[in-house]
């Protein structure tokens, strides 16, 4: 097919509505800007959270992915068991929020502030945290790996119950201390 009539032909699928029938965070009219939330289990996929005041909400089983919660106020917000994955929380105040059983894996948690957090049973990986705040956040088996905490502030001794491979720590160095191998097959011992 002819690079103009593929052109044609997907301009046309979409004006005719046939290339998504999504639609973001259908839930977002659950919430009102200016109201103590409670929403638990809304889907708020890709829905634009800025400037929504969600301190003490409850959005415990929410769909959080690909939401934008940059600079958004979640202090004591309950969200156990909320799905945040891929995530904007860049800038954005968790202090003593409840994450246990959370996901926000390849999340954007730049400059976020996690005080006194307890992340029990939630997905860290690939997650990009630079100078994020984690004072006082217990961290014990939480799985960092691929993950970027460059200048990130955190307790002495605070990850060292934590799983770390391919960690970038405040330091700047990476740590592969809990990376696991397999090794090699030789071909000639089959």
């Amino acid at each position: 097919m002819k690079k103009s009539a593929l052109i044609s032909l997907s301009f046309s699928l979409i004006s005719a509505g046939c290339a998504s029938t999504y639609k973001p965070a259908p839930d977002l009219h659950k919430l009102k800007p200016s109201k103590h939330v409670v929403c638990p289990n809304c889907n708020l996929m890709n829905g634009d959270l800025r400037g929504y005041n969600l301190a003490g909400a409850n959005l415990a089983g929410a769909n959080l992915m690909y939401a934008n919660l940059h600079g958004v106020d979640l202090r004591g917000a309950n969200l156990t068991n909320a799905d945040l994955e891929h995530s904007d929380l860049s800038e954005a105040n968790l202090s003593g929020a409840v994450l246990t059983g959370a996901n926000l894996s390849e999340s954007n948690l730049m400059k976020t502030v996690l005080k006194n957090v307890v992340l029990t049973d939630v997905n860290l990986t690939g997650i990009w945290m630079p100078e994020a705040d984690l004072t006082g956040t217990v961290l014990d088996g939480v799985d960092l790996t691929d993950t970027d905490m460059t200048g990130a502030i955190i307790d002495d001794g605070a990850l060292d119950k934590a799983i770390l491979c391919n960690t970038t720590l405040p330091n700047g160095w990476q740590n592969e201390r809990d990376c696991y191998y397999p090794p090699e097959v030789d071909e000639q011992d089959h």
